[in-house]
């Protein structure tokens, strides 16, 4: 009876030995030494220069100024419409960005709906990448294109 039970332990662990020495490489098992490898890293987001917003959600934003973004080192996005000029901090991770509004310079004219909206959409932001020449900062308020100028 014990042989009878060693050889029902032994058995078993003889095949899978067995098993494992004639099993071929698993094409999905990695070489531990390319876990340690960094992954490749993204080219970081051009953001100098100018921007102009053109569009929230694919519509053209009707506005009689032209609204220019420009990106400081500082993590800030200024937008300037003629005389008015918007603040906000980005916070950006990556094309990650937490937005917050730093305020708004009004220079004695009513905002047109475009600098309205604009001030409503960028705080909502949580990402901003480029496309094909383009910029989007998106959220839940939607959508904003931007553009270099002279592009339009």
């Amino acid at each position: 009876m014990k042989t009878l039970f060693a050889l029902s332990i032994a058995l078993p662990l003889m095949l899978a030995a067995c098993a494992d020495a004639e099993a071929p490489e698993d094409a999905d098992v990695q070489d531990p030494a390319a876990l340690d490898e960094a992954p490749e890293e993204k080219a970081a987001l051009d953001l100098s220069g100018q921007w102009q917003v053109i569009a929230h959600n694919n519509i053209k934003i009707g506005s009689v100024y032209a609204a220019i973004a420009s990106f400081g080192e500082d993590d800030v996005m200024t937008v300037n419409s003629d005389c008015l000029t918007m603040r906000f901090q980005l916070n950006r991770d990556g094309n990650m960005v937490e937005p917050q509004h730093l305020g708004t310079t009004q220079c004695g004219r009513p905002q047109t709906d475009g600098e309205l909206m604009i001030e409503e959409v960028v705080p909502q932001a949580n990402i901003i990448a480029e496309s094909q020449g383009e910029l989007m900062m998106s959220g839940p308020g939607g959508t904003l294109r931007l553009v270099r100028p002279g592009s339009v």
